[in-house]
């Protein structure tokens, strides 16, 4: 086996003085291009015209320099430049070797293109998956792998421009009869069987936040826009009253607390003492007071104060027995 030759070449038109500049495995990578091009394959359209126009005999393919691996591309980019400012044309329609499409954008008609030859591609049979399904081993293997580090977006955040892009792209995608269950319903089987399989992953601990956890500046965050949203108003606790009670008729049942959220609603009572609780109660039936007031004059949040009215009730009435005794 021949000994691979690592660096730049070229492929010149003799005709018109036209180059194609490229790197790599130079013996691997020319018959790479004299395969394509004899089978019209090739893919950049540009010197596949012009083979197809001026014939093999035409094309002479050289050696422009040997390198390392490391600098292909530099020393390819290099020769880019160069070419260009000595006015000699190239067939490469990339600006910047390495990245065929960078500082350039496919044309809508292009793009057009590029849809329709790929539709049905994936479909049915032809798909690699057709008839498949991933073993358990095989899907957590892949959470392994794009897991952390592993994800191609660790530590990275879009840029607000980014995310309005993709805003603007998506805005209006997925309406009426753009969805494609525009018109559909699901039967009642296919509503139960959701219902239960979502029902199930929560209580497995499954759910679509399982596992999550508030950062402290969020909750800080979460916090103040309670705070300024307010009270909700009546209708809308009794539409939440109402949701609940539908919720639970049919059925469902809330997933037992697990001790650590005991230790929690535990804790957030222990804030306040029976007296306080007592006090915030009367407070409260006096019509005088929010619980947004009450909260901020006790420096807590909400949640402690919608306890202490909850039992203040009980607690009161085991303080006035007590004094009867």
């Amino acid at each position: 086996m021949s000994e691979k030759i690592i660096g730049i070449y070229q492929i010149r038109n003799l005709v018109n003085g036209k180059v194609y500049v490229g790197s790599g495995d130079i013996k691997q990578r020319w018959y790479s291009h004299c395969s394509q091009l004899r089978n019209g394959k090739h893919a950049n359209d540009h010197l596949q015209n012009s083979w197809n126009k001026h014939g093999e005999g035409a094309f002479e393919h050289s050696i422009l320099e040997e390198c390392s691996v490391a600098e292909l591309l530099p020393k390819e980019q290099q020769y880019f430049e160069c070419f260009r400012e000595l006015g000699i044309e190239l067939y490469n329609i990339a600006e910047f070797a390495g990245a065929p499409m960078r500082g350039r954008r496919h044309t809508e008609e292009t793009k057009k293109k590029m849809s329709e030859s790929k539709k049905g591609l994936q479909v049915g049979e032809k798909n690699g998956m057709y008839g498949k399904v991933m073993s358990e081993q095989q899907r957590a293997h892949l959470s392994e792998i794009m897991s952390g580090e592993g994800n191609p977006f660790y530590g990275k955040k879009h840029t607000d421009e980014t995310k309005r892009r993709i805003s603007e792209m998506n805005k209006g995608k997925n309406t009426d009869a753009d969805n494609p269950f525009y018109g559909k319903k699901h039967s009642e089987e296919t509503k139960r069987k959701l219902s239960e399989a979502a029902r199930q992953r929560y209580l497995d601990g499954n759910g679509p936040k399982s596992g999550w956890h508030h950062s402290e500046e969020m909750k800080q965050l979460l916090s103040e826009k309670a705070k300024q949203r307010g009270e909700f108003s009546d209708t809308h606790k009794q539409n939440i009253s109402r949701g609940l009670q539908k919720l639970y008729a049919s059925g469902h049942k809330r997933p037992p607390l697990t001790d650590e959220a005991k230790k929690k609603i535990s804790k957030a009572r222990r804030k306040l003492s029976d007296e306080t609780i007592v006090e915030i109660y009367i407070k409260h039936l006096s019509g005088g007071h929010t619980q947004l007031e009450l909260a901020e004059e006790y420096g807590v949040t909400r949640r402690p104060i919608r306890t202490a009215i909850a039992i203040g009730k009980e607690l009161l009435e085991e303080q006035s027995i007590e004094k009867l005794q």
